[in-house]
């Protein structure tokens, strides 16, 4: 094999693997910016504010999420990287999951959640120093990033977005 031959086969060589090597940059750099992608930008919340009488005997929350109407088949909101839910109801509180929703921008008094989408249909549910926990009745979301007011009157929780 002549000089001249060898120097085009080395150099076609380098040309095929600056194009592997560029391909397979390329595809590596697309599953990451694809995986990231599900996980940027705005998501839905809520913020339920707690009257102060119900939020001095409130331990913890959880919001019910469910597709029956009736919220039979509630099962409570998952933390599942940002998103969660969780109550504040002192300054002292440790707030959030270890990897969920953090809830350090939620005023004393309020319960609020992060979701990558909320069922049509909710519950909160209450936990309660005295050790009985209350539900509300069920109530829906219609705002991206919803504000309610919960009530307890007689018994009933009810949760009303404004």
């Amino acid at each position: 094999m002549d000089r001249q031959a060898y120097s085009k086969d080395i150099a076609c060589g380098v040309k095929m693997s600056r194009s592997v090597f560029s391909f397979i940059i390329t595809l590596l750099w697309s599953f990451g910016i694809s995986q990231a992608w599900a996980d940027i930008g705005p998501k839905p919340t809520v913020d339920i504010t707690l009257p102060g009488e119900l939020a001095n005997h409130v331990v913890a929350g959880t919001l019910l999420l469910c597709q029956k109407s009736d919220c039979s088949d509630a099962l409570p909101m998952q933390d599942v990287g940002p998103q969660g839910f969780s109550c504040r109801l002192s300054t002292s509180d440790k707030i959030g999951g270890s990897h969920g929703y953090v809830a350090s921008h939620l005023p004393v008094g309020h319960c609020g959640g992060l979701g990558y989408g909320f069922s049509p249909f909710l519950q909160l549910k209450l936990n309660l120093k005295e050790g009985n926990d209350i539900v509300s009745s069920v109530f829906t979301k219609k705002e991206f990033d919803a504000h309610f007011l919960a009530d307890f009157y007689q018994g009933k929780l009810t949760v009303i977005e404004q």
